[in-house]
């Protein structure tokens, strides 16, 4: 993103975004803060600003986001592993990288998957609160998994694959990846001897299952049998819901590292021209 090409209405305007984003993806501390440096910024330009302020300001973000982020194990374990491969990807200065985060940093693109992440978000709300008994809530959580799996949870997951990739100094076809299926970034991983973090709560036989309507509730046991040419899984609710929730923070954590990277130059060419 070439942030010296913007005006100071445009700046502004994507800190103000970048804020909404990560108040939708659960981390409205960390938007608190931005939404401050933002004011503070509105507020005192054309005069100059206060760099150690805002660079206080930033730090206060920076830890705040991985902090809010951090809230269970797993999704620590994946914000320390996505972290170091992003910082190593971004100094290797790979064309395919920059070509992520500009895509992603696209407004009809952040957009776009806002109103994915909210439409499950909103879904699952709907089937935890609606639903009478643990055969609905079932149902409705395996179809909302088929959806994340299928949506922005391999989208993100991709990007997570590009940039170990590109950490790693191997060679990378846009183009190429984004035909990839989750099995193939797996084998990827697993051959790499890689930690598998991004792939708890993974489980293609759920997401076949759904795909094709081949399950069915087990009343006597209160689980779903999920059965597909692969083999067969069974879950209950509170099973389903701990895999749910561990590939849908796959999105926030690439979300969160890319804009925090953005927000980095935004104020840094803030700080240049004041």
């Amino acid at each position: 993103m070439s942030v010296n090409t913007k005006s100071d209405p445009e700046l502004l305007k994507m800190l103000d975004q970048t804020s909404h984003l990560f108040h939708i993806a659960g981390l409205p501390h960390s938007s608190q803060i931005l939404d401050k440096i933002s004011r503070y910024i509105s507020g005192k330009i054309p005069n100059s600003l206060d760099e150690n302020y805002i660079t206080d300001e930033f730090k206060k973000f920076q830890d705040s986001t991985h902090i809010e982020f951090s809230t269970t194990s797993h999704r620590g374990n994946c914000s320390s592993f996505l972290l170091t491969t992003f910082r190593k990807s971004m100094k290797n200065h790979h064309p395919e990288s920059v070509e992520i985060i500009n895509n992603n940093l696209r407004i009809d693109k952040q957009e776009k998957r806002y109103r994915s992440y909210h439409n499950l978000q909103l879904l699952k709300k709907i089937v935890l609160n609606g639903a009478t008994n643990d055969e609905e809530r079932l149902i409705g959580i395996s179809y909302a998994y088929l959806s994340l799996v299928d949506g922005i949870y391999t989208t993100s997951l991709l990007e997570c694959y590009v940039w170990d990739r590109i950490s790693r100094n191997l060679p990378v076809n846009i183009e190429s990846v984004y035909r990839m299926s989750i099995a193939n970034v797996y084998d990827y991983f697993k051959n790499q001897s890689l930690p598998l973090h991004y792939f708890d709560g993974w489980d293609i036989k759920v997401r076949n299952a759904v795909a094709h309507s081949s399950f069915k509730f087990d009343a006597t046991r209160n689980k779903m049998i999920y059965e597909s040419t692969t083999g067969i899984s069974e879950y209950d609710i509170n099973e389903m819901i701990e895999n749910y929730e561990k590939l849908e923070s796959i999105y926030p954590l690439v979300l969160g590292i890319i804009s925090t990277t953005a927000v980095n130059d935004i104020l840094g060419e803030f700080i240049h021209r004041y």
